[in-house]
């Protein structure tokens, strides 16, 4: 998949879908994404330092749309990475203390123009 491309200083939103659930299938779940710098289009090792925290939010189901999360950015955050390409996933901590991963996203941030 290729990556999702932003500007530095401009929002950065992607959003987990929970495809084929409702929303009381994904009710009591906790999603944390963090941005780290991709390594050949991977993920770093677990050490390497987060350059940005993503903020959360529930997405309702609807008529059209699969529940799910938000994933942002705010943009003065997104204006201190520098371009490059980074990977993020979701971690679910499902209500009984499991954990779970989604794929990784490649995000590509580049120069302002």
């Amino acid at each position: 998949m290729p990556p999702y491309v932003f500007q530095r200083g401009e929002t950065i939103a992607v959003v987990l879908e929970a495809v084929g659930a409702t929303a009381q299938d994904i009710a009591g779940i906790e999603v944390t994404a963090v941005l780290k710098r991709a390594i050949a289009q991977r993920a770093p090792a677990a050490n390497i330092e987060a350059v940005a925290e993503f903020d959360v939010s529930d997405i309702a189901s609807g008529s059209e749309v699969d529940p799910g999360w938000l994933l942002r950015i705010d943009a003065a955050t997104s204006a201190t990475i520098a371009p490059g390409v980074y990977i993020t996933n979701g971690v679910l901590t499902l209500p009984g203390g499991d954990v779970e991963k989604t794929e990784p996203l490649l995000i590509q941030i580049e120069e302002a123009t």
